[in-house]
């Protein structure tokens, strides 16, 4: 389980990335359209896919090793802002310090999560 749970841990870590590069580029453009299905709706279902695989084995994991600083609201936090943030990534509108916010409590949780697993 835990080879599992790196592998998502370290792939979510990826998206994160990837989320804020998006976002990032999405700023800079002047005029910016959405093609919904050819870029949007891919992205957010790929991003949902491996959120909900991760959380399931987040939890269970936590559960089963009881880290002493990672509980099992990080993780539903973690999964609901990395959803959140990956859907705002292609909004010029979204308040660029929450977003930024946002994306450093998710990586913080994950990589807090990956440190707890070597050990």
């Amino acid at each position: 389980m835990t080879k599992s749970l790196g592998n998502y841990t370290t792939q979510l870590l990826q998206c994160n990335e990837n989320i804020v590069k998006r976002f990032e580029r999405i700023l800079q453009e002047e005029e910016y359209s959405i093609d919904f299905y050819g870029d949007m709706k891919p992205f957010i279902d790929e991003v949902d896919k491996l959120a909900e695989r991760w959380k399931a084995e987040a939890e269970a994991w936590i559960v089963k090793a009881a880290p002493k600083y990672l509980h099992i609201s990080q993780v539903q936090q973690t999964y609901d802002n990395i959803k959140n943030n990956a859907l705002d990534a292609f909004s010029q509108k979204t308040k660029e310090k929450r977003f930024k916010q946002t994306y450093q409590a998710i990586k913080y949780v994950l990589e807090s999560m990956q440190q707890e697993i070597k050990r």
